[in-house]
């Protein structure tokens, strides 16, 4: 899982070092309480972005509509309101160090790069592996290409505003 705070440049800009600071602290210990909750592994942060690694796929994205929720929540009262983008893919990584590397690691960033403020959204592999459970509501978008990646790919939303996707969990 990839996420990232939408806009964060222009709110920097906006807020000063010292304000965005503040934000970007409250923001990181909401992730990582989501994170701790899936027993997720923060594999690392840059600046205000979170790679994370999770056990399944279906964790995987109730972690994220977890951590989505509770930014709306959050939002609801706070001075300076966020939203993350959200990308989300599966496969088998390179371990090193503690870091992940690999083809699939750079397809999970790309698709998190297609997310809008709000948005979870989910590569065609990973919609393979959830859609059975029937815990999700999931829409196709368009077809995209990605950059530095080759040919087109089928991308889909996971639509966790819904009641069913909000309370979804696996059995």
């Amino acid at each position: 899982m990839f996420s990232d705070i939408d806009d964060s440049t222009v709110l920097t800009a906006r807020l000063g070092d010292r304000r965005w600071m503040e934000v970007l602290r409250e923001h990181n210990a909401i992730v990582r309480d989501c994170i701790e909750g899936h027993s997720g592994y923060e594999v690392k942060t840059i600046g205000d972005a979170f790679m994370v690694a999770l056990q399944s796929a279906i964790d995987a994205v109730q972690c994220a509509i977890d951590i989505q929720s509770a930014f709306v929540e959050r939002n609801e009262n706070a001075e300076v309101p966020i939203e993350l983008q959200i990308g989300l893919h599966t496969g088998e990584p390179i371990v090193e160090d503690g870091d992940l590397y690999g083809g699939h690691i750079n397809f999970a960033a790309r698709i998190g790069g297609q997310a809008e403020g709000g948005e979870i959204v989910i590569s065609e592999l990973l919609k393979q592996l959830i859609q059975p459970s029937g815990a999700f509501q999931i829409s196709e978008r368009e077809a995209v290409t990605l950059k530095g990646l080759d040919g087109s790919f089928s991308l889909f939303e996971i639509d966790w505003r819904t009641d069913e996707s909000s309370q979804a969990s696996p059995e």
